[in-house]
């Protein structure tokens, strides 16, 4: 495993996210442990994933989706007309957006904003980035994908108070996938939450 990475990631890495969602088999799980990989004390997610098969040729963006989540997508471009793709972004605004998320999520064990700035930085040129922003040109949210070998993970999102009040993580999410499609992406994997099940079952 450290020489996958270090194949790929030429520099010295202090930080690796890798995709835990695959089937318990304790072989591979010795091979981690053999190779002085630990996971995580605290997860995110529950392990298990959405994978969305990208199809150019579809014309729905989320064609296996729930009624209501397709309605909810519709209704969050006759809120949001205004985003960005790429890095046209200051580290400010995505550190105080992350912070405006983890205040009123109340969710203050996640990592410190300003680390995942740099991971953001770090990683990209395998990372596809949108957000969007209010009448007066104000970031309010931005949800970005990590790219590798046709395969793109969600990664990382936050809305403002205002971002939330305008469905801006459906238009983000909806704009993103359209943008992994038209670069080739083949599948986007989405985390499932690991205590909303109701969120889970919506999408």
């Amino acid at each position: 495993f450290k020489s996958l990475i270090s194949e790929e990631f030429r520099n010295n890495i202090n930080y690796v996210r890798l995709d835990s969602s695959y089937e318990y088999i304790e072989e591979n799980n010795k091979k981690f442990l053999d190779d002085h990989w630990k996971r995580p004390l605290k997860r995110l997610n529950s392990r298990q994933i959405i994978s969305l098969n990208l199809d150019k040729r579809s014309t729905e963006i989320f064609p296996g989706a729930s009624r209501d989540f397709k309605r909810n997508i519709k209704k969050s471009y006759k809120k949001n007309k205004y985003y960005e793709s790429g890095f046209v972004f200051t580290d400010k605004e995505v550190e105080e957006t992350s912070e405006a998320m983890q205040k009123f999520k109340q969710i203050y064990l996640r990592d410190d904003p300003k680390n995942i700035i740099k991971i953001i930085n770090f990683l990209k040129e395998r990372i596809i980035f949108i957000s969007s922003r209010d009448e007066a040109g104000k970031m309010n949210g931005f949800r970005c994908a990590l790219i590798f070998r046709g395969v793109a993970w969600d990664f990382y999102a936050a809305t403002t108070i205002d971002g939330r009040k305008k469905s801006a993580g459906y238009f983000l999410l909806a704009e993103l996938v359209k943008e992994c499609v038209s670069v080739g992406i083949s599948n986007y994997l989405l985390p499932i939450s690991i205590s909303n099940h109701g969120d889970t079952a919506f999408k």
